[in-house]
């Protein structure tokens, strides 16, 4: 059985690469600089769908509430959980970000290794539902 793979958006390659380290032993773990690069990724249909994606918010380009509501949009992703991961960490953020459509919310750095690992299995067990 193939491991279940998540889609990183992240631009700061410290963050990506903290990400990639804390889960990679249990996920397969693909990274994207931008909402392009994982878009132009997705549009060439090679591999298999994510079981999830994980985006930052402030992103060159276009930025992860925007890709998130692509993503919905579009029939093949919009069962997908999305996880919002971002420095913006007041209490409202999370809040703002939940109603626009982010199944969670992880603020940045991440300092809770628990607590990614539970969010994490958390989306994942949805996406198998």
């Amino acid at each position: 059985m193939c491991p279940q793979t998540i889609h990183l958006v992240e631009d700061n390659q410290d963050n990506s690469e903290l990400f990639c380290e804390l889960l990679s032993d249990k996920f397969s773990i693909e990274c994207f600089k931008s909402a392009n690069d994982l878009l132009s990724h997705l549009a060439k249909g090679v591999g298999h769908f994510p079981d999830l994606f994980v985006l930052d918010i402030s992103l060159p380009g276009m930025d992860g509430v925007s890709l998130m509501k692509l993503l919905r949009s579009d029939y093949l992703y919009k069962g997908i959980p999305i996880l919002a991961l971002t420095a913006h960490a007041m209490a409202d953020d999370k809040r703002r970000l939940i109603q626009a459509g982010f199944d969670w919310y992880l603020s940045k750095p991440i300092l809770c290794e628990k607590e990614l690992f539970h969010v994490v299995d958390g989306l994942m067990s949805k996406s198998l539902a």
